[in-house]
């Protein structure tokens, strides 16, 4: 099984050893290729930092600071493209040893068709130690690994500055895609001042944007068509979700908008 692991990284260099350690420990086996694209997003301390990590099955890039979300694309397009598994992992978090052969157990199976996966996270503070006043519970959309199917269909992020998994979990949704859950406890999801999520400016951002956060956060399989059909921007997910699934290849999308898909 080939797995591909993105990994974008603005001003990490605190935790993204720790990160990228955690990559490097997994436990799999030898018909397992696991394969590392950091994207260093203007942040030449964590280049520094990341780049001690390089092999020939991580690479590690230097970008202008292009945001989250083009970083994130950039490392789909620098990938194998006939990647089993893609996984997203921000630089400030860290896998269990065991997260990528959890993903074999249930992801075999579903390899052909639109899936994603998530497992069970827990939240820990700057240091690595558990927030216990925080409940256990499922990863966020950010984390879903998916599989190389999907990623084909339904094309790249769009390049906000925050908010950019939602709406793409929104796409897969309308694309038919299916959420499988793992049980395991298998993420550590760092909580800190610096974070994307903590930031102001990003999370104001959202609010002037044709389709807002929060109205994607609250979505549900269940609910999506009925409601973009009644929303006044239904139109621009619309076709995002059905026109590039029935019509786009990942190859031609990438190419003909390397770093704005879905803009």
């Amino acid at each position: 099984m080939k797995v591909a692991v993105i990994v974008p990284a603005f001003k990490a260099h605190s935790y993204i050893e720790e990160a990228l350690v955690s990559i490097k420990s997994q436990e799999v086996g030898d018909t397992t290729e696991v394969q590392t694209i950091v994207i260093c997003d203007g942040c030449e301390e964590t280049f520094n930092t990341a780049s001690r990590f390089a092999d020939k099955s991580t690479l590690v890039c230097l970008t202008e600071n292009v945001g989250t979300y083009r970083a994130r694309n950039l490392g789909l397009s620098l990938c194998h493209i006939d990647s089993d598994l893609i996984c997203n992992l921000d630089a400030d978090d860290v896998w269990d040893p065991l997260r990528i052969a959890d993903l074999e157990e249930i992801a075999d199976e579903h390899l052909n068709s639109l899936s994603a996966f998530s497992c069970v996270m827990r939240r820990v503070d700057e240091c690595g130690a558990e927030i216990t006043s925080l409940d256990r519970r499922a990863c966020p959309s950010g984390a879903y690994v998916y599989t190389g199917l999907t990623v084909k269909t339904i094309g790249m992020y769009r390049p906000w500055w925050c908010g950019s998994d939602n709406e793409y979990r929104a796409r897969f949704y309308a694309a038919g895609g299916a959420l499988h859950h793992s049980k395991r406890l298998l993420l550590s999801y760092r909580k800190h001042a610096t974070q994307l999520t903590s930031a102001p400016e990003t999370l104001r951002g959202t609010k002037e944007r044709d389709f807002s956060y929060t109205e994607i956060a609250r979505l549900k399989k269940t609910n999506y068509q009925t409601h973009f059909q009644n929303h006044p921007q239904h139109n621009i997910l619309k076709w995002e979700g059905a026109r590039l699934h029935k019509d786009s290849t990942f190859g031609g999308y990438f190419a003909s908008r390397p770093l704005t898909a879905g803009d």
